[in-house]
């Protein structure tokens, strides 16, 4: 299992809204990845033990983690790589 904090994840997701820019996708989608960026930062507990105690879908709770960037969450932390 990866051993990423919330602001790993946060930058993680940070990164893929960078990416999708540089690769001309919808901004809609950038900016999906940035406000869950944020509220992944700024969320109260870990994250690592929230999916792992709860399921994935406590993730789903979280503003701004819809399924697309849940799921991704889930690989990176079950594997430590995004996908």
């Amino acid at each position: 299992m990866g051993s990423e904090t919330n602001r790993d994840l946060a930058r993680r997701l940070d990164e893929a809204a960078v990416l999708l820019e540089q690769q001309g996708a919808d901004e809609f989608r950038a900016r999906a990845y940035r406000r869950a960026a944020d509220s992944v930062a700024a969320h109260p507990q870990d994250l690592r033990a929230l999916a792992g105690r709860e399921s994935a879908d406590a993730l789903l709770q979280i503003p701004g983690v819809g399924k697309g960037i849940a799921a991704a969450l889930q690989v990176v932390l079950a594997t430590g790589r995004w996908g």
